[in-house]
């Protein structure tokens, strides 16, 4: 596979079809970094037995402090705006992450489109891509769950391990920690393959999983090559373009030093200042973010169709009747 022909491919397509830049941007939305914090805790609660074991058969009773918490009209309120604020998190969370797989489906047949010479328009793209947009939600969620299934499993391994060994336990998952980061990056290569095959090939999931598997095992080190220039390409331009935002920190740190001495003009013109670069700042940054996002995709699909054709082209293994004998 020709890599500068891929990448320059990408740059002509993205650069050309400017509609494009409208499905980078909603695949950024769903290229966000997200974060699951689970926070748990144990205490012990005494009965009337003095902090001896509790009868099984005793009625279950909220502790006094409980209900006093509970029976407060300001607390209750307090609770409420708590899980409202957690369910509007959880719905917006949910709609990028919808956002984000439209976004490269859209990219996807863009690309390929791009490719065939066919009409390139924000209507042909979203109709052709609707038909995959269910199993290609399915495909992601399962990932996304499997993802955090092991990120789960990992931090109650840290913590019940660091709790028992007292901390040797979290100096002996350094190395398995090492080892995940690449192992990531390994499986995002397949399942940037696999998110192709399937509107390409138009596969089911389990199909379309086995497919970037079979794509990337065949072509090993192209497909590693691919994704460390995308990956590290891409967080690259993404630090650079990033970097602006850097200088918010001055006017929101002369905010609190003003909040600090005692003058609220100054604390709120700092914090005021700070949220007017944001604002202005936020639609080039989401901009920019589109077209690199716009691009990985593109190249991405380049580099499956370029993959696929070359494993065409190969000559089929013979039977092993027909192999010369040694």
């Amino acid at each position: 596979m020709d890599f500068g022909k891929v990448l320059t491919r990408a740059g002509e397509i993205i650069w050309k079809h400017k509609v494009l830049w409208i499905f980078g941007i909603l695949t950024g939305c769903g290229a966000q970094s997200s974060s699951f914090n689970f926070n748990t805790g144990s205490g012990n609660y005494g009965g009337p037995s003095g902090g001896q074991p509790i009868d099984p058969n005793m009625p279950f009773v909220l502790p006094p402090e409980f209900e006093r918490t509970f029976s407060n009209p300001d607390s209750q309120v307090a609770l409420l705006i708590i899980l409202g604020v957690f369910c509007f998190i959880l719905l917006l969370g949910l709609l990028f992450f919808v956002l984000g797989v439209y976004g490269r489906l859209g990219m996807i047949e863009g690309t390929r489109r791009a490719e065939s010479g066919d009409e390139i328009t924000f209507n042909s793209i979203h109709t052709a891509l609707m038909p995959n947009l269910g199993r290609a939600l399915g495909l992601n969620l399962i990932i996304g769950l499997a993802f955090l299934a092991v990120g789960i499993v990992f931090a109650i391994i840290a913590v019940f391990g660091t709790a028992f060994t007292f901390g040797l336990g979290l100096i002996c998952l350094i190395p398995l920690a090492c080892l995940l980061v690449p192992a990531m990056w390994f499986l995002s290569v397949i399942i940037e393959q696999a998110n192709v095959a399937l509107v390409l090939e138009e596969l089911p999931i389990a199909d379309a999983l086995r497919r970037g598997w079979e794509i990337t095992r065949a072509n090993l080190g192209e497909s590693i090559g691919m994704g460390l220039i995308l990956i590290i390409g891409g967080a690259v331009v993404g630090f650079i373009v990033s970097i602006p935002m850097l200088f918010v920190l001055a006017p929101m740190m002369m905010g609190m030093m003003g909040f600090a001495s005692g003058s609220d003009a100054a604390g709120w013109g700092g914090i005021g200042i700070a949220l007017l670069c944001i604002v202005a700042y936020m639609p080039v940054l989401l901009l920019v973010n589109g077209i690199v996002q716009g691009y990985i995709k593109s190249a991405w699909t380049l580099t499956f169709v370029a993959l696929r054709d070359k494993a065409a082209l190969l000559p089929p293994e013979p039977p092993v009747s027909e192999l010369p004998a040694a």
